[in-house]
């Protein structure tokens, strides 16, 4: 049995010459197939705190597992090394990005923001630049309301055919009400891509 070898190039030029085209599939950098789905904006209000150790925001996209996939913003005192300075510090964010360096994080490192109305987006895409699949995920914004008081809310987004949108609820780690109105108001809206 005889095997004759043809260049991709040839079998190529060969479809072609017969009127058969293919187009590409785009792939990302982990090889999965497509582009982002859309966008996700995450809004809140935002009221800055006049006392100590206050006033640190962190807004990150989590997988369903709980495993971060993109961090979009947190505050510069705990992007410039508070989050070993002081540990109380945007206790959830945290523990789970495990920071090991500020200057890994300068990319969305910022300066605390002024009171109104903050939006942050998330391009669904994970920290690497790649576009994540159709599914549900969740969304968290944690902020550091004075010394050890934390407030940390999450909510549910869908992305892809049942695309939806939510408000997401606090989890607060003291019963004191004093200084809650740092944030309210979180919710996500998921825009797919036109």
């Amino acid at each position: 049995m005889r095997h004759t070898a043809y260049s991709s190039y040839s079998v190529i030029t060969a479809l072609a010459a017969l009127g058969v085209f293919f187009t590409a599939p785009v792939f990302s950098q982990s090889g999965a197939i497509g582009a982002a789905l859309g966008e996700v904006s995450i809004n809140f209000s935002f009221k800055r705190q006049n006392v100590i150790a206050s006033n640190q925001i962190a807004v990150w996209i989590e997988h369903e597992s709980g495993a971060i996939i993109k961090t979009l913003y947190i505050s510069r005192f705990t992007g410039k090394g508070g989050f070993s300075d002081r540990p109380d510090s945007l206790l959830a964010w945290t523990a789970k990005a495990k920071p090991s360096s500020s200057a890994a994080l300068d990319a969305f490192t910022g300066a605390t923001p002024k009171n109104g109305a903050l939006t942050y987006v998330w391009d669904c895409t994970d920290d690497k630049g790649n576009p994540v699949p159709a599914g549900t995920y969740r969304y968290c914004v944690e902020g550091t309301l004075y010394l050890k008081s934390n407030a940390l809310f999450k909510g549910i987004i869908s992305l892809g055919k049942n695309a939806d949108s939510s408000r997401a609820t606090a989890v607060y780690s003291s019963d004191d009400p004093a200084h809650r109105a740092m944030l309210q108001q979180v919710q996500a809206v998921f825009t797919p891509k036109r």
